[in-house]
């Protein structure tokens, strides 16, 4: 949300947008379904002015913000293959002997 003010030359008024986003798990969490909706009410616009000497102008900009997105994950349990040993581990001379 941005309140009425000052950009540049321009005087702005209040603007915003409201945004959600819902997740869900299913599986055992294995699977993940995300639904996300920014600018839900399109509210997203600028109305400016300007007024400097004999220039009055006014506006409104519009952008394209309204969006819906579904994001679908799903967790295979494929595990990285670790390497534990460390390059300061020193092996002892009982663990060489064997």
């Amino acid at each position: 949300m941005r309140f009425k003010g000052q950009q540049q030359f321009y005087e702005l008024t209040s603007f915003g947008a409201l945004n959600a986003t819902v997740n869900r798990q299913f599986m055992k969490q294995k699977l993940v379904v995300t639904l996300s909706m920014n600018d839900i009410f399109y509210t997203n616009q600028t109305d400016f002015t300007i007024k400097q000497g004999s220039i009055n102008a006014t506006g409104n900009r519009r952008g394209d913000t309204q969006r819906l997105g579904i994001n679908v994950r799903y967790n295979f349990g494929i595990k990285k293959k670790e390497d534990n040993k460390s390059i300061f581990d020193i092996e002892s001379p009982e663990q060489r002997a064997n």
